[in-house]
């Protein structure tokens, strides 16, 4: 039973074409990503950009830089 639930679940991805399973759905994750970007950016002060963003024209990408002691980088998934 659990089987034919999971094939639901399972697609092609458009770069790879491997088979992947998607088991929390792409809605979900752009919430919870919009809702962690938020959160992080409103509790960090922003620094210059000084034209790192340059390197990522062209993409859907958005870069920030923020003041913060530690040594990190990541990202959100978010449609913005």
């Amino acid at each position: 039973m659990w089987f034919s639930a999971a094939i639901g679940l399972l697609f092609t991805g458009a770069i790879t074409g491997r088979n992947q399973l998607d088991l929390v759905p792409v809605s979900t994750l752009n919430s919870l990503g919009a809702q962690s970007y938020n959160e992080f950016i409103s509790e960090h002060k922003y620094c210059s950009q000084n034209n790192l963003s340059d390197r990522i024209k062209g993409y859907k990408w958005e870069f920030n830089l923020v003041e913060d002691p530690s040594v990190n980088a990541f990202f959100c998934p978010a449609e913005r």
